[in-house]
């Protein structure tokens, strides 16, 4: 089954920090795959934000979003910053998503799935989903990515066609 995206649009919603060097890709992830879309039908709706908030499951459920596409840098141990464990050579990264309960969750943290989840229970929208990934590096003050990053983003091409292929036949 392919997802019914004539005359709909994706939403792509970026979360980021172009001041913190790599905290930015996903926002210039985001940006090239937007820029790609292989066609004008579905459009693209690209909001960029520097955190997620519930207010933000108003835009998932308008009735035009067709699918979502989350787009985001994850940390990775050895960066200083206390994220994953991953090699240097770490890749991009796209995986479905679905709502979420927040067991467990309490404090103002909202993820793309509490998003979902609050589109879901507050407007009965439920859209396929998708979280994207850049592993990032350096998070310190200032513009300009790492060397890993640069080189992810420039390869980007063949990762932003698999992603337009999902977005066409979510089941992929």
């Amino acid at each position: 089954s392919t997802a019914d995206v004539g005359d709909r649009s994706i939403l792509i919603l970026a979360c980021g920090n172009d001041l913190r060097q790599d905290d930015g890709a996903g926002l210039a992830l985001a940006r090239q795959i937007a820029a790609a879309n292989p066609r004008p039908d579905p459009t693209v709706d690209l909001i960029c934000v520097h955190q997620m908030m519930p207010e933000l499951a108003l835009e998932v459920a308008r009735p035009e979003v067709a699918a979502v596409l989350f787009v985001d840098t994850r940390v990775v141990i050895g960066s200083g910053e206390g994220g994953q464990n991953e090699s240097p050579g770490a890749s991009l990264t796209i995986t479905a998503l679905e709502p979420t309960s927040p067991v467990g969750r309490l404090g103002h943290h909202v993820d793309a799935q509490m998003v979902l989840l609050y589109a879901r229970e507050l407007y009965a929208a439920q859209v396929p989903a998708w979280l994207i990934t850049v592993p990032g590096y350096a998070f310190d003050h200032g513009e300009g990515f790492s060397p890993q990053v640069q080189a992810l983003l420039a390869g980007a091409d063949g990762f932003i066609a698999q992603v337009w292929e999902r977005v066409k036949n979510p089941l992929l």
